[in-house]
């Protein structure tokens, strides 16, 4: 056997190097680790059951199309002449009796709508347009005004949805 010289560190033989893995067996284990560490990590996050705020409820907003309140048909020629000397005629149409407070819902507009005017009249400004089945609280009318009654309505769950509506366009429903 060598002798081992104490001052240089070194035996007459050489030594063997041979590297033992000590730290490879570690960086293996930290790779792994993590590994693992992020599997659950994405398993959990996929299984985790979302929590809902039960005070929350959805809001929803329709905008509807814009359309008109029907006319009935006035004593005009078809291709509209001789209007300035015709006079108009509308016939009158009677509409359900409510009262302040019933709560009636838009009907029979096929789909278009009811307009809902700043005042009763067919000359006033549309607001807001009430959609087919759409419920509303009668707030006030009858008011008689262009051949139609006029009824004051206020969307119940948005107070800003509110004007003038045509009676003819309205169905009265039990609260």
């Amino acid at each position: 056997m060598a002798e081992y010289d104490p001052i240089n560190h070194e035996s007459e033989e050489p030594r063997s190097r041979t590297w033992e893995g000590g730290c490879l067996w570690i960086g293996i284990g930290v790779i792994f680790g993590g590994l693992a560490l992020g599997m659950l990590f994405v398993f959990v996050s996929m299984t985790r059951v979302s929590r809902i705020d039960p005070d929350s409820k959805p809001e929803v907003t329709v905008i509807a199309a814009a359309t008109n309140t029907p006319l009935t048909e006035s004593e005009t020629s078809p291709d509209g002449e001789g209007m300035e000397d015709a006079t108009p005629t509308l016939d009158i149409v009677v509409s359900e009796v409510f009262s302040e407070g019933d709560l009636v819902e838009v009907s029979g507009t096929e789909g278009q709508g009811l307009s809902l005017r700043d005042a009763p009249g067919l000359s006033s400004t549309v607001e807001e347009y009430g959609l087919e089945s759409e419920v509303f609280e009668i707030y006030g009318g009858p008011i008689d005004a262009d051949g139609y009654t006029w009824w004051y309505l206020v969307n119940p769950y948005d107070k800003t949805k509110q004007g003038w509506g045509v009676g003819r366009y309205l169905r009265k429903i039990s609260p």
